[in-house]
Parts: structure tokens; C-alpha cells; sequence
């Protein structure tokens, strides 16, 4: 998991440690990324806690970096605190889909999820939550697995996504999953020329729900998957 506040701490280390970065260079680099310095003698710390802040919003519409936590209590937070001194700290523009009381009771699932349980160790080793909020216990635990309507469950790789068995006992996804249908050749886009934005317009559209915190390369990945 990488932390808003370690990756802002990693730049202005950087950008403080190397002469290149002067006022002059952050308020031009301010201006390629649509970030507006009104006072453009206003002091360094500020400028450099604001264009951070941009550069770092800007690299994860790209693709380029994933923030999975605030990391309000961590050391770099602290540290930028102090770095802000009389100033105080300014409040970030990112829009993050982060819970600020996340915390030890949080659990990563192996596709990179993390989500938190009202139990004191996060989640049972044999406990299972689904895209409904839903969540029961059975063995396997996270592994892929199916639920059908008559109660049974099995596993395979692409768990409770839509899906289609047939006889020879192999299955493939389905929007309609078992029920009868036919298959039609669609013509897709080509992903790579596509933004994380048309992407994630693009898989609603067609009845797939991606993560724009992830990377270009995984959204698309994500795509192929379901496709």
C-alpha cells in the first residue's frame, strides 16, 4: 500500500535536495499541469506543498502512481508537518475514495482490495466478502469461487463474475451466465490508445465496473478479463 503522505514527502525530499527544482522551475511545472500559483512570490513551502499536491493528482490520472491510504498518523505526514511549520499544513485537492478511520481492522485481498470488517483481526481466515457488501464464511475463504442459486458453491478462476458451464465441464463469462445464449463477434476499441477515463466510461458502458486508482495497464488487464 503506498500512502498520499509518503509519496508527498518522497517529492518535496527530492525537489529540496536538488537545485533544479527552484521556484521559478515548480511555478512553470505548476502551469504544464493545470495547477494555478496566484502569488508567485509566495514562500517556497507553500509553493512546493501546492504543486505536489498537483503533480501527484496529475500522475495518478496517468496511470503512473496508485494511493491506497492518507497516511494521516504515519512518520511522513509528521514530517510534512513539521517541514509546514507556521504555515500550516494546506488541505489536499486530490478526491480519494478513502476512509480516514480505516485502520487495523482492514484486510487486503489478493487482487489488491482492501476494505475494513467490524472483527478485531480484520476478517476470518475462512471469510468471504462480496461485490454486494455481503459477507459469509465457507472454505476457501477469498479463493475464486461461484454461488448458485441452489446453494452450491465451487471454485474457478473467475469466482462470482457472470459465467456460462458447459457440458465438457469448462466455463467462460457471460453477462446472461448459464442462461441459454449465443455468441456475437464485437468489435472492440483498442484499449491502449484509450484514457483511464474513456476506459472506465468505456467498461460501464458495456456492464463492467473498473478502479481508476489502479494502473492504465491493470484497468486494461481488468477489461480483457471480463471481456
Amino acid at each position: 500500500m503506498t500512502s498520499y503522505a509518503k509519496v508527498k514527502w518522497d517529492i518535496i525530499e527530492k525537489w529540496n535536495s536538488d537545485a533544479k527544482y527552484s521556484n521559478s522551475y515548480l511555478i512553470d511545472l505548476a502551469s504544464d499541469i493545470g495547477v494555478e500559483i496566484r502569488n508567485k512570490r509566495a514562500d517556497r513551502k507553500s509553493i512546493v506543498a501546492k504543486v505536489s499536491d498537483g503533480v501527484i493528482k496529475s500522475d495518478i490520472e496517468k496511470g503512473d502512481c496508485t494511493i491506497t491510504e492518507w497516511g494521516t498518523f504515519s512518520q511522513e505526514q509528521t514530517s510534512f508537518e513539521n517541514y509546514m511549520g507556521s504555515l500550516g499544513v494546506p488541505e489536499p485537492e486530490l478526491e480519494l475514495d478513502i476512509d480516514p478511520d480505516a485502520h487495523e481492522h482492514e484486510h487486503e485481498h489478493d487482487d489488491g482490495t482492501v476494505h475494513s470488517h467490524p472483527h478485531e483481526d480484520g476478517h476470518h481466515e475462512d471469510e468471504h466478502e462480496h461485490d454486494d457488501g455481503t459477507v459469509h464464511s465457507h472454505e476457501g475463504g477469498d479463493e475464486p469461487h461461484h454461488h448458485h442459486e441452489d446453494g452450491t458453491i465451487h471454485d474457478h478462476e473467475d469466482g462470482d463474475e457472470p459465467h456460462h458451464h458447459h457440458e465438457d465441464g469448462t466455463t467462460h463469462d457471460h453477462e446472461d451466465g448459464d442462461e441459454p445464449h449465443t455468441h456475437e463477434e464485437v468489435e472492440l476499441p483498442d484499449f491502449k490508445k484509450m484514457s483511464k477515463k474513456a476506459l472506465d466510461e468505456w467498461a460501464e458502458e458495456n456492464g463492467i465496473i473498473l478502479d481508476r486508482r489502479k494502473t492504465k495497464a491493470h484497468m486494461i488487464a481488468e477489461l480483457n478479463k471480463q471481456l
